[in-house]
Formats: C-alpha cells, structure tokens, sequence
C-alpha cells in the first residue's frame, strides 16, 4: 500500500526470517492467497511474496522435537513448550492447560507444513547440522515437501552449526543468501563492478547441500571471483559494492 512511497518493487519482494521469524516467513509466503487471514487494512493489494528465506525455522509445531533425545520430548509434550504457548496462550488458575499433541489439527493449521501447495515462489531454507532447539528433520520435511510439488527450492545445511550460532554470522553465509534473493529478485539488474576484500577462507568448508554434494565457490556465492594475494593464498572478492547488497 505504500510501495511508492518507500520505492519498493512490489513484484519483487522477498522475505526472510530466522528460527520464530523463519517460521513467519514460510507462513507470510504460503498463505499470501488464504482468505482465513485476510484480515485488517488494505485488503484490496496484494500479499504476494517472490521469495523466501527460510533459516532453521519451525515448519510443522508437532514435531519440532523430532530426532531429540527422550528428555527434549518430555519437554515438548508440557503446556508451558515453546509451541504450546504461541498456540494456546499461558494456562493459569482454573484455565485448562494443553500439549501442542491435543490437537494435531490445529497445531497443522498453524504450522507452514499445513499450506503446501503448487505456485509457491522459490524458497532458500537453511540449516545447522548441530541445531539442538529445532530439529533438523523440519528444514527436510519442508525440502521435500516443496521438491514434490515441483516448487524451486534450494536447501543448504550449514556444517556443525547450532541455533543462531557464531557459524551463521560468517561472510561466505551472508554471501550465499544475499545472492540467492540477488538472482531470485534482480535478475535482469545488471551489477555494479566493484570490489569488496573479503578475508581467505575456504568456502568449501562451510556448506553440506542435500545429497552430501559439497559446493564450490562458484555455485556457494555466484557474485564473487578469486583472486590469488601476495602469499598465493586465495582470497574472495565481491563483484557488487557492499552497500548495495541491503537495498
């Protein structure tokens, strides 16, 4: 509704969230067209995202424990869990009090898992080897899920990484996904050619992609050109001024 006036390109918006705001941004993308939630101001403009980012968020609430061990279930079965609260609210007094597991038709209903469909736009869904908050298996099953329905979808498991760690903060990460909304959104955009130093790193050793089929630098971050420095070590030069990149 105010598109013009912050200059956005509203055919070209994209979404991107981490843990709790991953799970948003599955769910803003998938139920752009439910009419249940169209709901408030300007109804007469579209919720149409193009593309999603997706970073170890939760994507089905019943099974956000899958994989962990007993204790991590035991948790997840109590009303005061994480995903009990968003979806019962805080039980006190003579409220009564109820697991995400009583209700498996609700906890859909408010899960990403819930709105698959065909037309989705492209989704980038990430995630830690090591995540002990939630599960790994949510980040599959969405792969899966949007590979059957023929949705683009690229899935990157971010080697021994945690929940929200220091991994996530690395530059070959940052580059990955900058790039990625780069070639979703901009694609007819021409870049600017200028360059960035970047410290050398070995970008192989960052990224497991479905399948165990490692990445090379040139499928990790498409934008960016090696260039050998005075200890013939390589280094990672962006080929987009930095300031570009948060547009």
């Amino acid at each position: 509704a105010h598109a013009v006036k912050f200059g956005i390109d509203t055919k070209r918006i994209g979404v991107m969230g981490n843990s709790a705001g991953g799970y948003l941004a599955n769910l803003v993308t998938m139920t752009a067209d439910v009419e249940e939630f169209n709901v408030g101001d300007f109804l007469d403009y579209s919720s149409d995202t193009q593309a999603c980012c997706d970073i170890f968020g939760p994507t089905d609430l019943a099974s956000v424990d899958e994989g962990f061990p007993p204790e991590a279930h035991e948790y997840h079965k109590s009303p005061s869990a994480t995903e009990a609260l968003l979806l019962n609210g805080v039980t006190y007094g003579r409220n009564q009090s109820y697991d995400i597991h009583d209700d498996l038709v609700r906890a859909r209903w408010a899960s990403p898992m819930g709105y698959l469909k065909t037309g989705l736009p492209p989704f980038l869904i990430m995630h830690g080897t090591n995540d002990q908050m939630v599960s790994i298996m949510q980040s599959e099953h969405l792969y899966d899920g949007l590979k059957a329905l023929r949705v683009p979808v690229d899935y990157y498991q971010l080697k021994d990484a945690g929940h929200g760690d220091d991994p996530w903060f690395q530059q070959p990460v940052i580059e990955l996904i900058v790039n990625w909304f780069r070639k979703q959104l901009w694609i007819n955009i021409a870049p600017t050619l200028s360059c960035f130093p970047v410290p050398a790193s070995n970008i192989n050793d960052f990224f497991w992609i479905r399948d165990n089929r490692r990445l090379n630098s040139r499928e990790a971050s498409s934008q960016i050109t090696t260039q050998k420095g005075n200890n013939s070590s390589p280094r990672l030069f962006f080929t987009q001024k930095c300031s570009d990149f948060f547009l």
